[in-house]
């Protein structure tokens, strides 16, 4: 009768995960370009609303309604905006670094 050997006795090993090729994390990083360039364009919204909010027509009016140089009076509206463009501009700059990672293979969607 034959004696069992030990490879008959152990149990399959689960793969290690295969390591991504250079070209194929550059084609995932090509597929995110849009997503870098919509949190680049709400980067520039959140800018271009900071600067509005604080140019000198928004100094001017503020420090003749005050009587502070310092002192800006910021609309409730301007300030919804600047909130939403704020918070919008985090969230795809987090969706971003999540995706660039999973697409390196540091992590999974």
């Amino acid at each position: 009768m034959p004696k069992p050997t030990a490879a008959a006795n152990a149990t399959a090993m689960p793969e290690a995960p295969r390591r991504l090729t250079d070209a194929e994390k550059l084609a995932r990083i090509h597929d995110l370009e849009s997503d870098f360039y919509a949190a680049e364009n709400m980067a520039g919204i959140v800018w271009d609303l900071l600067s509005e909010m604080f140019d000198s027509e928004a100094k001017d009016a503020s420090e003749k309604m005050t009587g502070h140089k310092d002192c800006f009076i910021i609309d409730p509206g301007a300030l919804e905006r600047l909130h939403f463009a704020v918070s919008h501009s985090w969230r795809l700059t987090e969706k971003l670094k999540d995706d660039l990672l999973a697409g390196l293979g540091y992590g999974s969607n």
